[in-house]
């Protein structure tokens, strides 16, 4: 199902050879190599080393063909991840899961305004609960599953790294403070998160490149209302994006937006009563 979902969303892209050129998703026949992509050329490490993967890869593939193969495991590799993670629950609740996690208006909002490496971390964190789950139960043996989707989420993007890392330590730590996890395993995992986010991390920070916070800049791209209940509204129905431009028109509609508002809700509700079933237990 994830993988036919993704065509699903792809098609107008995949029907033929091309580029789907929108915001900052600008992929090219052939990427040349430039300081910028490792960032070693003394500015902000934002897009390392994605570019850089991208720049070498198409010197063996097409530049459009790169872009299809990449937009195409972002969206089936993070439904198919949400499935594994979800497999003991029954087949339906599942297949919900997956579907709600590959596409909503979060993921529709970042292809719209290219944020493609974003999306790439985005799809890497089911995988890394999955591993995080996994060294929880298996301790330090099962670090190797938290490399590899890690190393994905950080390679891509440094948000995606910081993501990535959040989540496995969220359930590490949830895992701690039950006496699920011993301390060791924590402190290894916390070292493999370092090791596989040092492609940007260690030009961020050695290249002397400003990193100051700027109050204009967190103004203009903070999030902003896109539905008719408010910024808390559009937040928790995963919309809020900065650029208006972007917004599904369908954000617009009471209805549909209530719709989706009243579904978060529910489903709060169920994480909250999972919560204290697993308390009780």
């Amino acid at each position: 199902m994830p993988p036919a979902l993704a065509v699903l969303v792809l098609a107008p892209l995949l029907t033929g050879r091309g580029f789907g050129l929108v915001g900052d998703m600008v992929f090219v026949p052939v990427q040349p190599w430039k300081d910028a992509w490792t960032g070693s050329d003394g500015g902000v490490p934002r897009a390392v080393p994605s570019d850089a993967w991208v720049s070498l890869a198409t010197q063996v593939v097409p530049g459009d063909l790169v872009q299809k193969a990449v937009l195409l495991l972002v969206l089936a590799g993070s439904g198919w991840g949400v499935l594994r993670l979800l497999r003991d629950l029954p087949p339906a609740a599942a297949l919900a899961g997956a579907v709600l996690f590959e596409w909503n208006p979060y993921v529709h909002e970042r292809l719209g305004i290219g944020h493609w490496a974003l999306l790439c971390g985005y799809a890497a964190l089911p995988w890394c609960a999955l591993g995080a789950r996994r060294v929880r139960d298996h301790g330090w043996r099962a670090l190797a599953s938290i490399a590899l989707p890690a190393a994905v989420a950080g390679w891509s993007s440094p948000s995606g790294g910081v993501m990535a890392a959040l989540v496995v330590m969220g359930v590490l730590g949830a895992g701690l403070a039950r006496r699920q996890t011993g301390v060791g395993s924590v402190v290894v995992a916390g070292a493999v998160l370092v090791t596989v986010n040092l492609a940007w991390l260690f030009p961020g920070l050695l290249n002397g490149a400003d990193q100051s916070a700027d109050a204009a800049g967190a103004e203009a791209f903070a999030a902003r209302a896109d539905t008719p209940f408010g910024l808390g509204g559009s937040l928790l129905t995963l919309g809020a994006l900065w650029k208006a431009s972007i917004d599904p028109p369908e954000r617009s509609s009471v209805v549909l937006a209530g719709l989706a508002l009243g579904l978060t809700c529910v489903a709060l509700a169920g994480l909250v009563c999972g919560w204290r079933r697993v308390g009780a237990d």
